[in-house]
Order: C-alpha cells, then sequence, then structure tokens
C-alpha cells in the first residue's frame, strides 16, 4: 500500500513542476533566453539578491537544453529610449562602457519610449528574435553577445 501511496505522490509532484514551467514567451519577456538557461546559472542568481527572479528562472529551465546548440546571429541592435536609460544603469553602464565598440556588427539604436531590448538579425537583416534587457547586468549582455554574434 505504502508504494502505490509513494507512486501516486510521484505523479502529482511530477504534474505541479510540468505546470509551473512558463511559455517560450513568457520566458523571452522576463528577459530570459529558455533554451539556454540551466539550473545553475538561475541558482547563481542568489548570490547578487535576485531570488525575486530566481523562481521565474528555473521555471524557464529545459531540463535538456544543450549549451552546444547555442544559435549564432549576422548582426545585433540594441534598442532603447534615452528617457528611459537612468532607469536602467547596468544597460546605460554596458553602452556608455568601451563594450560595445567590442562587436563590429552591434548597433546601439535611440528609439523613443523603447525598453532596453536586443534585436538579433539573420543574414538577411531580417529579425531573427527580440529579448527584454531590463533585468540583464552588463556581464549578461557582454556574454550573451560573445556567444551569439559571429
Amino acid at each position: 500500500m505504502n508504494i502505490l501511496l509513494w507512486l501516486s505522490s510521484f505523479v502529482l509532484i511530477v504534474t505541479v513542476s510540468a505546470s509551473n514551467q512558463l511559455s517560450d514567451e513568457e520566458c523571452t519577456r522576463l528577459g530570459f533566453r529558455r533554451e539556454e538557461l540551466t539550473r545553475k546559472r538561475c541558482l547563481e542568481l542568489a548570490k547578487f539578491g535576485l531570488n525575486t527572479i530566481k523562481e521565474d528562472c528555473l521555471r524557464c529551465v529545459k531540463e535538456d537544453a544543450k549549451s552546444s546548440l547555442r544559435k549564432k546571429y549576422t548582426k545585433a541592435r540594441l534598442e532603447v529610449c534615452g528617457c528611459n536609460l537612468a532607469n536602467y544603469p547596468q544597460i546605460q553602464a554596458f553602452i556608455k562602457s568601451d563594450r560595445p565598440k567590442q562587436y563590429e556588427n552591434l548597433a546601439i539604436k535611440w528609439v523613443r519610449g523603447t525598453l532596453p531590448t536586443m534585436k538579433l538579425l539573420d543574414e538577411n537583416g531580417n529579425l531573427a528574435e527580440e529579448l527584454s534587457l531590463t533585468k540583464w547586468d552588463t556581464d549578461t549582455v557582454t556574454e550573451f553577445l560573445d556567444e551569439h554574434l559571429k
């Protein structure tokens, strides 16, 4: 009888865990690239006092994600409104530093009313992917560009 109780509890836990997963769209809106997240990266958020986003991060992790299958893009465009920049000091620090100069295929575009957004373009210059940067820090932006720009 105990095995039956244990089995039903296990099935309930798996069902609840699966229902707590966020969709790709929800994860992107939160600034997470679901196909690349690892549990370890999410747990490291606690080191920086980011427990509030750690749970969302964990809900975006794909258990079978392979870090070696990361997409590469021809160009990237960081779009932001100058009036919003002060609200995102990490993005402001990235833009005002020498870091953007390291990426010849990165453009900074000032778009009125836009929150910090990374637009990734394919070889034809078409929009391939768009990510919110509102919760990113300078190191995350740099790491992302290092991994995803050709």
